[in-house]
Formats: structure tokens, sequence, C-alpha cells
């Protein structure tokens, strides 16, 4: 699964498209007018910012294929054509890549059916669909370009790709699959569509390693391990979930690495198809690190749960010295200036309460029973929580007591398995979060729960904030008491 091409920050290429349409044609069945335009409604297309060379400047912007397909408001086929990069196939329509470097482009002319008169079309462009399956077609597998063939637009928005785990790359010598689509009202005469862009159905993942000390480090057996899915969808629509199932274990180099003081070393990269999760599967880097005196091993996680298409998440572990090691991830999209996610390890939060905390031989907080689902009841203990750092990082709320006290769903006031939880940078400011008691006051057995709550290092383990920082030494800082008392 390793594709040893350089990373780089991506922003991806436009593709421009205008859509000439002219009065139609009356049925002629001369074929050496098959070629003769005039008259024709026709789709012309231009690709800028295309690799040329796959093998030297990597596949995130090769288009070995090119289709495109289109239908009516009836949902009738206007155009299907696939066209194809190679002079040497045939019955293929090929088309020229014109200049080199970022001024690379394509240009392609695809006529439209006869019978079409104008009107509100929907366009999809399909690239790279060579050595791709369509998923759960067993017994029989079926070849995506086979598939797409015939394809109609309600089977063409419901196609599900199967994945093997091959990623593209001059490995697996399989492209990229894009895709992208545009809804067009046409009119006689010319009619122009700009800025197309081709969204990849991939995502990639790179490791690197920075070193901030003044002595040289070596990185070995650095290795990617996880589940892949086992499909995923072929348009940028929908929420598809895939089952993820087969476990892999990858090694992203092969011997050590040496990396001097002050330098960055890419370690290893690789595609991943979009995976859209709600459990707990992660992928999870792993190296070692050695000074040269001391080795130590380390593991984090390479993304979130979600995978998304068309994103690079570049992931840096900064060596300062063993007592500052430091773990940042990078989520940047191919098409937009990139955002970054890091961890560090002081954590930088709030978490203010709307009661004040009863001290007697112990400290604590007290809540009251209430019969209503009142939302702004004032028996809850109603908590303001903001977390800023460490950015990235997952946190969690956390009860010693799930039996007798539980956080109030916004949503759905009789959900009693709610949990508040997020991740740091994304809406975690300011956050209100309501904590009632779900049981009448019983004076023989008096209720009471910790609160505490939690946020994940770098290398996955979980640690408690300090919430309350005024308690003695000795004491559980890291954890509110909260007791039940008697209604007025």
């Amino acid at each position: 699964m390793i594709n040893k091409h350089s990373i780089y920050n991506w922003l991806f290429f436009p593709l421009l498209a205008s859509l000439l349409a002219g009065s139609v044609a009356s049925c002629i069945n001369d074929p050496a007018m098959e070629e003769d335009t005039s008259g024709k409604s026709t789709l012309s297309i231009m690709v800028r910012g295309v690799t040329t060379n796959p093998e030297q400047d990597g596949y995130d912007e090769y288009i070995e294929t090119l289709r495109i397909i289109g239908f009516d408001a009836k949902g009738d086929v206007v155009c299907n054509q696939l066209f194809d990069n190679d002079a040497n196939t045939t019955n293929i329509p090929n088309f020229t890549i014109q200049g080199t470097g970022e001024d690379a482009k394509i240009n392609i002319t695809q006529i439209l059916k006869e019978a079409f008169q104008g009107g509100t079309c929907d366009f999809y462009f399909i690239a790279n669909e060579n050595d791709y399956d369509v998923y759960n077609t067993q017994p029989n597998t079926q070849s995506l370009s086979n598939f797409l063939d015939e394809v109609s637009l309600n089977g063409l928005k419901n196609c599900v790709i199967a994945y093997d785990g091959k990623e593209p790359g001059a490995t697996n010598q399989r492209s990229i699959l894009m895709t992208t689509s545009v809804t067009s009202a046409l009119k006689p005469g010319d009619n122009t569509i700009n800025d197309i862009e081709l969204v990849r159905c991939f995502a990639k993942v790179q490791l690197k390693v920075k070193n901030n000390s003044s002595a040289d480090i070596t990185v070995s057996n650095a290795t990617l391990t996880g589940k892949y899915p086992d499909s995923f969808h072929l348009l940028n629509e929908g929420n598809y979930m895939a089952n993820v199932s087969t476990e892999f274990s990858t090694l992203l180099q092969t011997g050590n690495i040496t990396i001097s003081a002050g330098s960055t070393v890419e370690v290893g990269e690789l595609y991943f198809p979009e995976w859209l999760s709600q459990t707990d599967d992660n992928l999870k880097y792993s190296f070692n690190l050695s000074d040269g005196i001391s080795n130590k091993t380390y593991e984090f996680p390479a993304v979130d749960n979600n995978i998304t298409r068309n994103t690079c998440y570049v992931t840096t572990a900064t060596f300062a010295g063993w007592e500052s090691v430091s773990i940042k991830l990078e989520v940047a999209p191919w098409e937009v200036v990139f955002s970054e996610i890091h961890w560090n390890t002081t954590p930088q939060f709030a978490l203010n309460v709307n009661k004040s905390a009863v001290v007697t031989d112990e400290k604590y907080y007290p809540i009251t029973y209430t019969a209503t689902n009142d939302p702004n009841d004032t028996n809850d203990l109603v908590f303001t929580f903001s977390i800023t750092e460490p950015l990235g990082s997952a946190w969690v709320f956390s009860l010693s007591n799930g039996s007798d006290f539980y956080f109030v769903d916004p949503d759905d006031a009789d959900n009693y398995k709610y949990v508040p939880n997020g991740i740091v940078g994304t809406d975690s400011e300011n956050l209100t979060i309501r904590l009632r008691a779900k049981n009448s006051y019983n004076a023989d057995t008096p209720q009471e729960t910790m609160l505490a709550v939690k946020y994940q290092m770098a290398d996955g383990t979980w640690n408690r904030l300090i919430i309350d920082a005024e308690q003695a030494t000795g004491n559980s800082r890291d954890v509110f008491l909260i007791r039940q008392i008697p209604a007025n």
C-alpha cells in the first residue's frame, strides 16, 4: 500500500468547462459527416494543471482517462463517452496534453446526441476509471468501465466501488479515481460552465519526522496499522458507511532513516479511500526513535475516525530532546489552503459551574432531583466548558455513577446514554453541559458521583484535566464530587 512519491501542500487544479450548443441538425446517415460538429450540441472541456508524467511527478493530478456522462431533465442520456490519453488505444477517442508543468492542459470536445434540443442537464465527469470494480456484484465481478458504459442516472448515483487494499500509484499501476458533477440549464447558442473541480475519492496520509535537537536521530520500523474499508461511494455525495474489517500493517520505509539536526524527513505515505466511520477503528503510526544512546517507541493516531476524500493528512513528529516530543497533524484539503490540528502537553481550558460548592469535611456540589424535563431547570448542575488546547485532541466527560445521574442530551431529553464529547478546535468553546439526577432522593442510600473530563494525548492515552486546582495537595484535583440533596 506504499506510494513512494513525495508529498507537497496540494492545491487541486481547476477544471474549466464550456458548453457550446447550436441548433440540432437533421438526421444524416452519411458516415463522412459523423465528425462534423456544425449544427450539433457539443461539450468543450479544458483541464488545467494535469500531470503528464506520473512516475516522475506523482499521481495526485494525473488523468489517464476521462469519461463524460450527461442526463437531461427526464434522466435520458445525452452523452456518455470515455476519452483516453494513450494514442495506441483503439475504439476510444484520445485527448492530447498540451504544454508542460503548471501550464499543462487537456482539450476535449464532446458531441451530444442529435436528439438533444436544450434544457437542464446533469453532467458527470469521472477520471481514471480503469482498474476499479463495482462493489457487491459477486459472483460475477463487473469492472467500473463496463458498468459505466450503460449506466442510468439512478445507477450512477448509487454506484459503490470495491476496495481491495491496493492503493493508487506506481506499485499497483492504478490512477486515483476522481469525480465531479454539475447541473446547467442550456439555451440555444453558446453556453459556458466555469470552474468545475474534480474531487479525488482517495485521501493521502503521510508521516514526517522533524529533528529539533542538536544531534542526529534515527527512525526505524515506521509502520501504519489499522483497518481499511471494503468499498467506497463513487460520487462525492451521501453518507455511505463502508464495512471496515480488513486489518493491515504496512512498513512506511525500509531500513533506518537518519535525520540530521534541524532537518525534516518524509518517512512514508500512502493513499487511502474515503472512510466515513462511526466506530473507534483508527489508523495508527508507530516508529522507533534513537539518538545513539537511548531508544523509544512511539504510537499515535494518523487520522480521526473519518477519512474524507480529497484530503491530505500530514502527521509531523518533532523531536527536541527526550523531554520534548510533540505530534502535529495537518489536515489539508487538496483544493483550499490547509488548516492545522496539533497536539501539545499543556491543556488550556475553562470549566465553570452554576452552583457554589459546599465545603464541610469534604467539598461537593449539590444537585436536586426534578420530575420535569425542563431544559432550564434550576435543580440541575450546569457546566460551561471551553477547551482550546491541545488542538486536535479528543475530549469527553465521564461519571463514576451513571445509574443515578445523567448528562442531558440537548436534542433528546429522554436519552440517558448521552455523553458530552468532541474534538478540541471543533466547536469546543462556550459549551453548555447539563447534569441531572435520575431518581428521587433516598435518605437511606444517598446518591453521589464523581465527574471528570478526559482528553486524549498524541500517543493515544487519556489523561484527566485538573478541573479543581484549588483542592489541597493529596486530594483529588481532577474530579468534582457531586452529591444529591433532598428537595426543599
